[in-house]
């Protein structure tokens, strides 16, 4: 270190900027959207003529000669545009939401533009695409509304350009707020959305399958020229022995390709991977800050500090093609001294072409003094001179955007041509919300390959979210540039290929395709498992074999499902062994309706058993994945009377963009059978009877149509609503007690009706099950709570819905039953047991002769269910009325599944993790929260290594002493607590102490963290 420090006070002055402007601010998104966010994820591409850049919510064009906006189109008044508003008319939730981690980058082989951000809604979630026309970034674009594969949200999507697809690696979460699921690696056909082909469908691999703890895994971009032909597409992510991984380094897989047919693409480890790199440490962990360690001057105070995203590699993994070699280049955030110092490590690879491997050529920290460097993004030009933009900061130094970099003939381990400032930084971000971007971007000029493009964020004043951008350019003198020029277009659009709408969707046919799974290895194992059969999974192809969708003017969304199978997994002793996962999935044959709803005949396909993987201990796996075949976007409208999308900005409000979760996985496979019918077949037999000599009478049958007498009947119907909304309840079942037993179901409206005997004697009873929503959670606790202190008052019918164990009274116990079923300690409530169900309805019926009611009640001696009583039935009866209660839901938030579920804990609450105390091996972890309101109730999962610790509990402190907690620690790696109180508790000081047994001398922050910090 003392050497880098050297070399970068002696360097030669870094080369100058040539040219910076002003990019999109936060005041783009008040304007647009009337709202600010944090962070803007800033980050952008340069084309021919044009440079791109995209922030959360935005995106903007500008001229790269002189800087000038010119969005909207032509720029009457230059502004920032909503990344939806590209989507304006396309008729799904990509033109509806702006909900942030946005990419721009330039495809230079075909001179286009692909812009992408994730939208929220689902599950399933969504990746919208949009792939320009041409070479203008501010003409007409194909719009792509990609389902996502399964009900994982794809956080922190990241892409890349490459010859045979748009490849996307993503960190999978089971929902929004949900625990780590493991990597998710994407192939887009690139071709058929170059060519605005709507049946464009794409390949997925869920990673989780093959490494749990994979993630921040990030694909191959390309700069200049293609990479040979044939190449798969390169990804990578990091690995540390601090955070217990057998090796330092970089992982790295091939994804091979074959949108013809999917079942021959796979995702391998490279022969040569994990390739390892100079020791590091990836852990910066700063006091009650937490990971949120990099200072800022006043008036930023200590809980205003940043998070140095020090757990992943940060965009880009650029690639670039030398002819005689290829070149990887990346970087990532760590402790440059060990004393929390964050620096900028990057790292290249290279690979000799034809057949050579990677190994790392040139890699080095950059902290030259005590200024905190981080959120770094790395690239070479066309003569290998690389380049690094980086944030700086520190207590006396404002947040700036600076940049260093080292010539190809540079001696090793350094950026030794110094360091220059793109923008200085005048002011400090001052909200306790510690995201600074979640990544930035280094791109190369592809016409003449050598000036570098940088942007980043900065703050000209001290402010809450006032953060502005920054793009600028500069070059090395000693890079020669490109004499000419020219774009290598590689598909061109074609409008005749477009199918023509149709007013209604037409329906697909998914044909089943049965996956075997083959384990293999390269030495004898010494042990082996019984096979287990193979899932079966569906796509949605149009019936050629290849994921496909057609073009509608109404598009559908269908979520392929993740099918692959989790081997088991049997330790062998040979540590030289590698193992291999194969696929080779058989599609049957199907046919495929074109415009009609009737059934799809499908035959039955043959289940081929899976032995299972024998892995090794080896730290040289090798493996490969089959991909999903995946159903196809959601298409653009035809592309044959279609107008361009308009730049217009629409006022539309969305949530702020989702912070990228903390990596602690948890491996998840989802496999969905298809159903598939055979047809039965009837064996007939022919009985011949012994020759008689006496002759047999057969008799003759002749059918009498006997006319029937049907008894006289009345309706009775009427709705069931829900008790706090009035909102229809539908599939409540009624069951009518009478001669004989009948039953009926309300439909959507909840609304039921029934024809019964006249003159009989009718009792009407509902029952319901499930459906609950996400309608019952800790805020329901508090509001008993505040019930049985007399805090708040409640109405007859809510005192159902408080009266978790139906005992007829409202206390503590209830409240504790509630947070209990919140955290999974208990499957279902008390009043289950007591009443049979916890959905109880009481009857509120219109006037009906010969009617009675039996109310609902519930005591300490029993439950008594509401009924209505029709003795005898004697006429049509309609407002035969009940009110649904679902107990546990003390607040009356239920919905019906279409409306969104029910309500959450406030999202306005921040759980943050403080400095651990250590004694011994135990490890106590403050937990303060930030919240912009008083706070009632909490809901926390924490995830954490087990490798590395054991949790022993949870403790609250003076803070929360009055509320009533529950903890559930009996799942490994998983801490769930909730907390209800009447009173608000203080968010100033710790609320909770997390206590922790260590397994390891590194356990630190790492090992511990929160399922996602809701920032």
């Amino acid at each position: 270190m003392l050497q880098d420090s050297f070399a970068a006070l002696s360097a030669p002055a870094a080369p100058s900027t040539t040219l910076s402007f002003e990019g999109i601010s936060n005041s783009n998104n008040s304007a647009t959207l009337g709202l600010l966010v944090v962070p803007p994820d800033p980050n952008g591409d340069v084309g021919g003529s044009q440079y791109v850049q995209a922030a959360n919510l935005l995106v903007q064009v500008f001229d790269k000669n002189t800087g000038n906006p010119l969005l909207p189109h032509p720029p009457t008044t230059p502004a920032p545009i909503l990344i939806s508003s590209l989507f304006a008319g396309f008729g799904s939730p990509c033109e509806t939401t702006d909900d942030g981690d946005a990419i721009v980058l330039y495809d230079g082989l075909a001179d286009r533009w692909l812009i992408s951000q994730f939208s929220t809604t689902g599950p399933p979630y969504h990746q919208c695409i949009a792939v320009s026309k041409g070479s203008d970034a501010t003409g007409a674009y194909y719009l792509y509304d990609f389902a996502m594969p399964n009900s994982k949200f794809n956080d922190y999507p990241k892409f890349g350009v490459w010859a045979d697809a748009y490849y996307m690696t993503d960190n999978q979460f089971a929902s929004l707020s949900g625990s780590f699921q493991g990597g998710g690696v994407f192939a887009f056909d690139r071709s058929k959305m170059l060519a605005g082909d709507p049946s464009a469908a794409y390949l997925y691999f869920d990673l989780s399958l093959l490494d749990p703890s994979i993630g921040g895994m990030l694909p191959a971009d390309l700069d200049g020229p293609a990479p040979p032909p044939g190449t798969p597409g390169y990804f990578a992510y990091f690995t540390s022995t601090v955070w217990g991984d057998p090796q330092t380094g970089l992982r790295l897989f091939d994804f091979h390709t074959d949108f013809a047919v999917p079942g021959n693409s796979t995702f391998q480890e490279r022969p040569e991977s994990p390739v390892l790199t100079a020791a590091f440490d990836p852990v910066l962990s700063c006091g009650t800050s937490g990971n949120d360690c990099i200072p800022q001057p006043a008036p930023a105070n200590s809980s205003a500090k940043l998070d140095a995203l020090s757990d992943r590699l940060m965009h880009r993994l650029q690639y670039r093609n030398f002819g005689t070699y290829e070149s990887l280049v990346t970087n990532h955030t760590v402790d440059a001294t060990g004393t929390n110092l964050a620096g900028v490590r990057y790292y290249q690879l290279r690979r000799t072409l034809p057949g050579g491997s990677f190994a790392v050529a040139e890699q080095a920290t950059y902290a030259p003094d005590t200024n905190q460097r981080w959120m770094g993004s790395a690239a070479v030009d066309r003569q290998g001179n690389l380049a690094v933009g980086f944030s700086v900061s520190s207590a006396s130094l404002f947040p700036s955007i600076r940049y260093a970099g080292r010539l190809a003939t540079d001696p090793p381990g350094g950026l030794f041509q110094g360091e220059a400032t793109l923008q200085a930084g005048s002011g400090s971000q001052t909200t306790n919300l510690s995201r600074w971007g979640d990544y930035t971007m280094l791109s190369v000029d592809p016409q003449d390959g050598c000036t570098f493009w940088y942007t980043n964020e900065y703050y000209a004043a001290s402010s809450n979210r006032g953060w502005q951008t920054r793009i600028g350019k500069f070059k090395f003198a000693q890079c020669t540039p490109l004499p000419t020029w020219t774009a290598t277009v590689t598909a061109t659009a074609t409008q005749t290929a477009t199918p023509t709408p149709s007013s209604s969707p037409t329906p697909t046919a998914p044909p089943t395709v049965t996956r075997t799974i083959t384990a293999t290895a390269s030495a004898t194992p010494t042990q082996s498992a019984t096979p287990s059969p193979t899932s079966t999974a569906t796509t949605s192809p149009t019936g050629t074999g290849t994921a496909t969708g057609t073009a509608s003017t109404s598009p559908t969304n269908t979520p392929p499902p993740s099918n692959t199978p989790s081997p088991s997994q049997t330790p062998s002793n040979s540590p030289t062994s590698t193992s291999t996962l194969t696929a080779s999935p058989t599609p049957t044959t199907t046919t495929t309706p074109t415009a009609s709803p009737s059934p799809t005949s499908t035959q039955t396909p043959t289940n081929s058993p899976s032995p299972s993987q024998t892995p090794t201990m080896s730290p040289t796996l090798t493996a490969t994945l089959t991909p999903s075949p995946t159903a196809t976007a959601t298409p653009f409208p035809s592309q044959t009377a279609s107008p361009s999308p308009s730049f217009t900005t629409t006022n539309t409000s969305s949530p702020l963009p989702t912070d990228t979760p903390t990596l602690t996985p948890t491996a998840s496979t989802t496999a969905t059978p298809s159903s598939t019918s055979s047809p039965s077949q009837t064996e007939t037999s022919t009985v011949t009877p012994p020759p008689s000599t006496t002759p047999t009478q057969t008799p003759s049958f002749t059918q009498t149509n006997t006319p029937t007498e049907t008894p006289p009947a009345n309706t009775v119907g009427g709705q069931v609503r829900y008790y706090s909304s009035a909102l229809p309840v539908a599939g409540v079942s009624l069951a009518f007690h009478g001669p004989a037993p009948i039953a009926a179901t309300t439909d959507t409206n909840g609304q039921y009706s029934q024809a019964l005997a006249s003159g009989a004697t009718w009792e009407a009873l509902p029952s319901k099950s499930g459906d609950h929503n996400n309608s019952i959670t800790a805020i329901d606790a508090t509001l008993v709570l505040q019930a049985a202190v007399g805090l708040t008052g409640l109405t007859h019918v809510q005192r159902f819905a408080c009266d978790a164990n139906a005992d007829g009274n409202i206390s503590a116990i209830d409240a504790t039953y509630i947070l209990q079923l919140r955290v999974g300690l208990i499957g279902q409530l008390p009043v289950v047991q007591k009443c049979g169900s916890d959905w109880l309805f009481q009857p509120t019926p219109g006037p009906a002769s010969n009617s009675s009611v039996t109310p609902l009640q519930t005591s300490s001696g029993g439950c008594q269910m509401g009924a209505i009583t029709y003795q005898p039935l004697s006429q049509d009866v309609t407002g035969q009325d009940f009110l649904a209660i679902l107990v546990g839901d003390c607040n009356g938030s239920w919905q019906p599944a279409a409306g969104g579920g029910g309500s959450t804990a406030p999202s306005t609450v921040v759980p943050r993790m403080g400095r651990p105390h250590y004694r011994n091996d135990r490890m106590t972890v403050p937990v303060t929260v930030d919240s912009a309101e008083p706070l009632f109730a909490l809901e926390m999962e924490v995830r954490y290594d087990t490798r590395l610790a054991r949790a022993l509990g949870v403790r609250q402190t003076v803070a929360t002493r009055r509320a009533v907690m529950v903890v559930n620690t009996t799942q490994p790696g998983v801490v769930r607590l909730a907390l209800a109180s009447a009173q608000p508790f203080t968010d100033k000081d710790p609320i909770l102490f997390l206590r922790f047994e260590t397994r390891h001398p590194r356990a630190t922050w790492r090992s511990v963290r929160f399922a996602r910090n809701g920032e």
